[in-house]
């Protein structure tokens, strides 16, 4: 989920999407609102399912795929096996947990991290989807690929008690939808811990994710544990009667180093199998942090309802020793970017697919402890505690929220990442800009304020006439949904 990488991630969205995309003489602003309109999430087929919403949501991060900075009381990477060897991600904690006596801790982790009460909450603070990260291991049972290190549940996949079905079922009963995305491949597609499996920190990034990819058998294991998944999908709907799972999320996060011709075919080749299984079920591509690249390569795909996920951190960028006020500038400065973004994201979700903000926070300085490996405290991290009891940081972050979220409104809409840390790592200065719940306790979110206005388009614009906003919102009406052919015949024609 997180690395330094974002400040490339970032850095090229902001210059490629809303320059190059926006500067395109081929595409103009008019037939990009006759795609897609204002609004891209109100032609998506769970419009309804979200009561005509865009996606407002969370991530249950750290659940199903272990993070040290997520369940450090769990994942405790200070633990050293035989001296060099130590615990640092869930294969590690697998290999090991049976020197440290802690393996049955995982089936507790499973059984109480997430209750009811979590899901009962995120529908009332008004959100409406859940993205529940999962690893391969977990659909070994269906796929056939070896699951190594990795402990299992003590039930079977299909098992109406297994702990992904109980999650799934417990955001049903919240009247929550469900992503359902893999988070890790075999071999790792990325070399994060959030992978599973994490990369040497001294390992040249240049290799990261290459033990996928590489990997004919990693790669033929993943695309048959995307199709497990779509079974699965398809078992709980006809055999369990559970029918909230919205859409496939193929692969988070391959590496941006990746050759991307090759991340497109295995995207090709595990459609082509999940759909086998399970004919209309949503999907979910990640861009493998190159937004702008995918425009010509989804232009062929032979399928319906495809959509791209995109993330969105600001923590990694910029980074030196500063005082409260100049942190005060770089607040403001963020806040100005992201809507400086929103004609180029807008943009993005018409040329490439519609676009999900699947991952994001309020984090301005990378200071979460054990969040990255090769974290460097060059007194960026000072003032953390002071911005907690002041009132201008609160207002200040409230409003950067909501620009956020009205930007990735322009598009699919977003999931915040995440919902919440354990109880130690709470107690970090920096948790409530990663975790929802605690933004919400501390006024950096306000629950009843989704959809409000922040950015001044005009201006972010450079000059917009009315007349322009209400074609796009007579587009908006006429186009419909996916599932609404008339109208969009064409447009969608490459797609179907």
């Amino acid at each position: 989920m997180i690395s330094w990488i974002q400040v490339v991630v970032v850095l090229e969205f902001m210059i490629g999407n809303t320059g190059n995309v926006m500067a395109s003489e081929s595409v103009s602003r008019e037939m990009l609102s006759i795609r897609c309109g204002a609004n891209p999430w109100k032609k998506a087929p769970w419009f309804d399912k979200l009561n005509q919403q865009p996606i407002r949501g969370v991530n249950l991060g750290g659940h199903f795929v272990l993070e040290p900075w997520i369940t450090p009381d769990l994942l405790d990477i200070s633990t050293s096996i035989d001296g060099d060897k130590k615990i640092v991600d869930q294969y590690t904690f697998s290999l090991y947990c049976n020197v440290t006596d802690s393996c049955h801790r995982m089936q507790d982790h499973w059984d109480k991290f997430y209750v009811q009460e979590d899901f009962d909450l995120m529908k009332e603070y008004n959100l409406n989807t859940v993205r529940v990260p999962v690893g391969y291991w977990y659909f070994s049972e269906l796929s056939g690929f070896p699951t190594g290190p990795f402990i299992l549940p003590n039930v079977s996949i299909l098992s109406p008690t297994h702990p992904i079905t109980k999650v799934i079922r417990m955001a049903d009963n919240a009247g929550l939808q469900v992503i359902l995305d893999l988070h890790g491949a075999p071999g790792s597609q990325n070399g994060f811990d959030n992978s599973g499996q994490a990369a040497n920190v001294n390992q040249s990034d240049a290799d990261w994710g290459t033990g996928w990819l590489n990997d004919t058998q990693n790669v033929q294991g993943t695309v048959d544990t995307t199709a497990a998944m779509a079974t699965y999908i398809g078992h709980l709907e006809t055999v369990l009667g559970i029918w909230n799972v919205m859409a496939i999320e193929v692969l988070n996060e391959p590496y941006v180093n990746l050759e991307l011709a090759a991340v497109h075919d295995f995207y090709l080749t595990a459609m082509n199998a999940l759909r086998v299984k399970h004919g209309n079920i949503p999907i979910i591509l990640h861009d493998s942090f190159r937004l702008s690249e995918w425009g010509s390569l989804l232009d062929h795909i032979p399928h319906r309802h495809v959509y791209m996920d995109d993330h969105n951190y600001f923590a990694f960028m910029f980074q030196k020793e500063s005082d409260l006020e100049e942190d005060k500038d770089l607040q403001g400065l963020f806040s100005r970017m992201i809507c400086n973004m929103k004609p180029g994201f807008h943009t993005a979700s018409c040329k490439t697919a519609p676009v999900l903000v699947g991952e994001w926070s309020l984090a301005i300085n990378n200071c979460m402890e054990r969040l990255d490996a090769r974290f460097e405290d060059i007194g960026q991290c000072t003032h953390m505690e002071d911005r907690l009891e002041s009132q201008w940081w609160k207002e200040n972050v409230r409003d950067f929220a909501l620009r956020q979220m009205e930007v990735y409104e322009s598009g699919l809409g977003w999931v915040f990442w995440n919902w919440k840390l354990d109880s130690t790592a709470s107690l970090d200065p920096s948790a409530p800009y990663w975790s929802f719940l605690l933004a919400v306790k501390h006024g950096f979110i306000d629950t009843k304020a989704y959809g409000e206005k922040k950015c001044d388009f005009s201006s972010v614009q450079g000059g917009e006439v009315e007349g322009e906003r209400e074609r796009e919102k007579e587009n908006d009406d006429e186009v419909g949904t996916d599932d609404n052919k008339d109208g969009k015949k064409k447009k969608k024609k490459k797609r179907e």
